[in-house]
């Protein structure tokens, strides 16, 4: 218990300091009239918020995706999107967290932004677990395997194969699961 105690006192401390942080990005961006910095400070200084609890830092991350879209960026629109989904599946619920992340995947696919896409399509694995959406996830956590064993691994692999393997076991298939 004090283990447990300890690291979510760490997690904790390391939120504050990327808090602090996406404060002093966010002002040097604004400063140099950089909106593409701004929006990424934004989203990091939402996610930062929400994490320690302020659930009003939702707007944050909702201004970072209306500034992204309104200035066509590509990537950072992509990134708005998943954090700001990842941010609502924790606070508003799985179908509301999987439909800005699918919106996401969708504006991104359009845009060619890959490597990104395969990790916001990673982590909607989580929402639609819990949604009951097994077949899918299992589905999606292949295409995410398959694409991420070609580049040797990576992050987004192991979430997939850890999405994969948690409806394995639950579905009693335990050698597909290990």
């Amino acid at each position: 218990a004090y283990a447990q105690m300890a690291r979510r006192h760490t997690l904790a401390e390391r939120w504050k300091e990327a808090l602090s942080w996406s404060e002093r990005a966010l002002a040097l961006a604004e400063r140099l009239d950089n909106e593409e910095a701004s929006s990424l400070a934004l989203q990091y200084r939402g996610q930062a918020s929400v994490a320690l609890g302020d659930l009003l830092s939702l707007d944050d991350l909702r201004e970072a995706l209306r500034t992204s879209l309104d200035l066509g960026f590509g990537l950072e629109t992509v990134r708005a999107h998943e954090n700001l989904g990842m941010s609502v599946w924790l606070t508003e619920g799985p179908a509301q967290g999987l439909e800005l992340q699918q919106a996401g995947i969708d504006f991104g696919e359009r845009r060619g932004v890959t490597s990104l896409v395969m990790l916001a399509k990673a982590h909607t694995l989580w929402p639609m677990f819990d949604l009951g959406h097994w077949d899918a996830v299992v589905d999606r956590a292949d295409e995410v395997i398959a694409w991420y064993r070609k580049l040797g691994g990576s992050y987004s692999g192991v979430i997939a194969l850890t999405a994969k393997a948690q409806v394995c076991l639950l579905r009693g298939q335990l050698d597909e699961a290990s």
